[in-house]
Formats: structure tokens, C-alpha cells, sequence
């Protein structure tokens, strides 16, 4: 079996038992154990429970922001996609956000990750090797409004349409981040 469709495997192990079960009631044996392989196999793509939620997360944030820089989907595609596949898998996600903390925090992992996406997205888009710290700041901030609005409309899905909640994120976005997604904005080297 191919890495990748090994670490699937386990992912959708630890998502079947999140249905019944909170994340931090979870061990690395049961997850192994209800995808048939040993926990030695877990260990050899994992160093904990923890990397699972993450590995997932950065798969998706990966795939979606590659297809924007691309220029394959707009920046509203990749919302609406991006918010598709959390109301999909909203009931792990938010056992994940209430059963996690620190730096094992679902939200603080996936966070920082988006953050340093981006970052690095707008690196490429803009040809430079760091982003000055007004913009690392302004995705900061996007970031964590987008975050929490996220989980508060995962919680409360029937408040707000999926298509309205990627206006409201479309409109939050700063304008000097829109800028330089729209080719506006030019950093010297």
C-alpha cells in the first residue's frame, strides 16, 4: 500500500471513531486496530493522533491554494469549496476544535498553517522570498476573524447560507492582500 492511501486509511479510521467518540478519548491502538494494522503501522506515518488532523487539514489547504495560485479557481471557488468540505465534515471538525488544545489545538495548528500558506502563496505570486510584516500581520488577522467565523457558522449552519458566509469572507478580505492577488501591488526584492 502506497504512503498516502495508508495515512487515508488511518485518517478515515480516526474519523469513523470521532462520530462516537471525543478526539482525546482516542488512542493510537484504536485507530489502528479498526483499520486493521498495527499501531507500529500508525507510527511509521504518524508520530501521534494529533499529525492526523493536521496531515488532513494541510492536504486541503495545499490542494485548494494550489488550484487558486493556478489560476484554476477563483478566490471565491476556493471559499466555497474550502467551507464545502468543512459543513461535510463539520461533526469531526468540531469534535477535533472542543477536544484538542495547546499546541495540539486544532484551531491553533490549522491556523498558523493557513497563515504560512498564504504567506508563502503570496511569495510566489508576488517573486519575493518574505512578505513585509504589515502583510504577515493583515493575514494574521484575516486569518483568525475567518477561523472563528467558521466554527461559529459550523455550529449554527442553518444562521447563515454557505454562499452568504463566502460573501462575508470575500468582503473581510484586506484590501492590500486583495491588491496583490489582483496584481496591484509590487514588493522589491
Amino acid at each position: 500500500m502506497k504512503n498516502g492511501d495508508m495515512k487515508e486509511k488511518l485518517f478515515n479510521s480516526l474519523i469513523e471513531l470521532m462520530y462516537d467518540k471525543p478526539l482525546d478519548k482516542i488512542t493510537v491502538r484504536q485507530i489502528a486496530e479498526h483499520c486493521g494494522v498495527t499501531t507500529q503501522t500508525f507510527y511509521n506515518h504518524f508520530s501521534d493522533k494529533y499529525e492526523i488532523t493536521h496531515w488532513a487539514y494541510q492536504k486541503r489547504v495545499d490542494r485548494l491554494l494550489k488550484e487558486l495560485v493556478e489560476e484554476r479557481i477563483t478566490f471565491e471557488e476556493f471559499l466555497n469549496q474550502y467551507l464545502a468540505d468543512y459543513m461535510y465534515n463539520s461533526r469531526y471538525i468540531l469534535n477535533a476544535v472542543a477536544n484538542t488544545s495547546g499546541e495540539d489545538s486544532y484551531c491553533t495548528k490549522g491556523g498558523r498553517y493557513f497563515c504560512s500558506a498564504i504567506e508563502r502563496e503570496m511569495c510566489l505570486k508576488l517573486k519575493v522570498d518574505e512578505l513585509p510584516q504589515e502583510y504577515k500581520l493583515l493575514i494574521k488577522m484575516w486569518v483568525g476573524g475567518f477561523s472563528n467565523l467558521i466554527l461559529v457558522w459550523l455550529s449554527n449552519p442553518n444562521d447563515i447560507s454557505q454562499e452568504e458566509m463566502v460573501k462575508a469572507l470575500v468582503e473581510s478580505v484586506p484590501q492590500k492582500l486583495k491588491d496583490i492577488y489582483e496584481g496591484k501591488t509590487k514588493l522589491e526584492k
